[in-house]
């Protein structure tokens, strides 16, 4: 196992109670569900920030692609 740092947190009691009765369910910790939730809302993070980045790339290249579609539909010569 990697290296490990301790983060205390303070939790409402009935979330801490949710935590206490979901690892006992799992038979894991606690340390083990909060770090696989905290490890997959990260990974969702990164992903909705690439869909991000995507569709701002499609949206800036649109004009472009635009302009090179029409110069092959009309060989260089402006349509009127």
């Amino acid at each position: 196992m990697s290296a490990c740092r301790r983060i205390v947190i303070d939790l409402p009691n009935d979330l801490a109670g949710e935590l206490e009765n979901l690892a006992q369910a799992e038979q894991t910790s606690h340390e083990e569900l909060l770090c696989k939730a905290v490890q997959s809302y990260i990974e969702d993070c990164k992903h909705r920030n690439i869909v991000e980045q995507m569709k701002k790339g499609y949206r800036e290249m649109g004009s472009i692609n635009i302009t090179i579609a029409e110069e092959g539909l009309y060989g260089g010569i402006s349509k009127k």
